[in-house]
């Protein structure tokens, strides 16, 4: 009996007479040849980077990259508060963003990012407690950090 990689070959084998011929060899510059070129490696390793058979290993992998960080309340956010309403400049203003991936550790501590988001601030509103800076809608709870433009914290 005759084995196939690492299983013995069935007796009705559809492609057993193949099998035996084993790879086709052509001569080098040949009719065959100058028609079917050999692909080089890199070409060839190409045509198979768009299978992907760990659909969203990649993403699992990049996001064990994130470092997460603690939520932290200035002490002084009130006054920044008060005075930003005060303010018709443009200002950077540092707020947290808690962690949406469900199997991250960071997700069930609470954990997240902090993103900046500069601009005019447009609406503040005290009953819901945020305020509208661009189309970014923050939480006072979220915010981190205010600075005017400048470069000046306030």
């Amino acid at each position: 009996m005759r084995t196939i990689g690492f299983m013995t070959m069935p007796v009705d084998f559809k492609y057993k007479k193949a099998h035996h011929l084993g790879r086709p060899r052509h001569e080098k510059y040949s009719d065959f040849w100058r028609r079917h070129t050999p692909m080089d490696h890199v070409r060839r390793a190409k045509l198979f980077s768009p299978f992907d058979a760990l659909r969203g290993f990649d993403e699992a992998v990049e996001s064990k990259n994130i470092r997460y960080v603690e939520r932290s309340i200035p002490a002084d956010l009130n006054e920044k508060l008060r005075r930003l309403q005060e303010l018709s400049r443009p200002v950077t203003i540092r707020f947290f963003v808690p962690c949406t991936d469900e199997n991250s550790e960071a997700f069930e501590k609470g954990l997240g990012l902090y993103k900046t988001v500069s601009g005019t601030v447009r609406d503040i509103n005290p009953v819901t407690e945020t305020l509208r800076i661009n189309e970014t809608l923050v939480s006072f709870e979220d915010i981190g950090e205010i600075t005017e433009d400048s470069g000046s914290e306030r």
